[in-house]
């Protein structure tokens, strides 16, 4: 499946919603491997009042496309991420942010903020080990 691109659905749109549909367009191949992947295994968690997907394909256990988002519109909200993903992460790439950043431990969002991020999960290990790695 190839991907061209985002159009609004009504035009003249405001300038920011065009730059974020262009942002988003980007993404599509990356998306689309995951979204549209045959063998995907796809969770979904709501932890307060944050969403939460993630998708797996079951070819790839560890690789994973993590789309979390605040419902939220007044208060900002952090999410373990133990609740989400049960392993360590070796590597973390942020794919689209608008009100969000994931750390070692936790997804931060601002109200109404997103993220959307592809991890590379690695050994499993205690998540309470790397809560103490952190706090050194």
């Amino acid at each position: 499946m190839h991907v061209l691109g985002i159009t609004s659905w009504v035009d003249p749109t405001p300038p920011d919603i065009k730059a974020t549909a262009a942002r988003l367009a980007h993404l599509l191949p990356v998306l689309s491997t995951f979204l549209f992947h045959e063998d995907v295994e796809v969770s979904h968690t709501r932890l307060n009042e944050v969403d939460v997907g993630v998708w797996h394909t079951s070819n790839d256990r560890g690789h994973a496309l993590v789309l979390a988002v605040n419902l939220d519109q007044h208060s900002s909200q952090t999410v373990p991420l133990d609740g989400i993903i049960h392993t360590i992460l070796s590597s973390v790439r942020v794919l689209f942010h608008d009100g969000g950043e994931v750390g070692a431990t936790h997804i931060g969002l601002q109200p109404s903020g997103s993220i959307v991020f592809e991890v590379q999960e690695g050994e499993a290990i205690p998540i309470q080990a790397i809560k103490q790695h952190d706090e050194l």
